[in-house]
């Protein structure tokens, strides 16, 4: 039986996370937020945390297009959380990839508006960055600072967009899902412990695709 790469999964048109990513570049923001927010959701039930924080991420930048920053805050908050708990899963694994971890969260945060979040983050950051590059001096140490989007216009297609229903419905089973994700505490699936100063690449990209 023919195995199905991970690149072919990404690029497969039933695949969520690509239509919501082609629902976006066409203009239908409200579709690729119901899309980003029902691949989140998935991913939470899998336990693939990189993935769910990269598609909640991805659904705010899509509120923010449509005017709506108080529910793009609330996205980009919930996505800062996903991330540092992916760098809480992911520090005995792969120093990089707990640093990468911080670095999405810190953005989320940032996006979000929530500075007491941010600050935690960066205080657990900079003397683990400084032990993974003790080289480099504490000043080129720095978190990465997020651009802030803008309000676009939206396709003005209006055939096959999601109901206010469905984009109520899909946000509410994002948020549902993710208490039950924090109740339970997916265990993630066994991955072997990457080299020194390696990102362990293999564990990401299983979880995007």
């Amino acid at each position: 039986m023919r195995v199905v790469t991970w690149l072919e999964k990404l690029t497969d048109e039933s695949n969520t996370w690509f239509a919501a990513l082609r629902a976006e570049a066409e203009g239908d923001f409200v579709s690729a937020i119901v899309l980003y927010l029902r691949d989140a959701t998935e991913s939470l039930r899998q336990g693939s945390l990189v993935r769910a924080g990269l598609s909640c991420s991805c659904a705010a930048d899509c509120l923010v297009k449509t005017g709506d920053p108080g529910r793009a805050k609330s996205l980009y908050h919930e996505a800062g959380s996903i991330y540092r708990e992916n760098f809480e899963r992911a520090i005995n694994v792969s120093v990089r990839e707990a640093l990468w971890s911080l670095e999405r969260a810190y953005e989320c945060f940032v996006l979000a508006d929530d500075s007491d979040s941010a600050q935690q983050v960066r205080e657990i950051y900079k003397p683990l960055t400084h032990r993974a590059n003790p080289f480099v001096e504490q000043e080129q140490l720095q978190l990465p600072r997020p651009d802030k989007l803008s309000p676009s216009k939206p396709n003005s297609g209006t055939e096959s967009r999601p109901s206010d229903a469905e984009f109520r419905k899909a946000i509410q089973e994002f948020f549902q899902s993710r208490e039950s994700s924090k109740e339970r505490r997916v265990s993630p699936k066994p991955r072997k412990r990457a080299e020194d100063g390696e990102v362990d690449e293999e564990g990401i990209i299983d979880q995007l695709g």
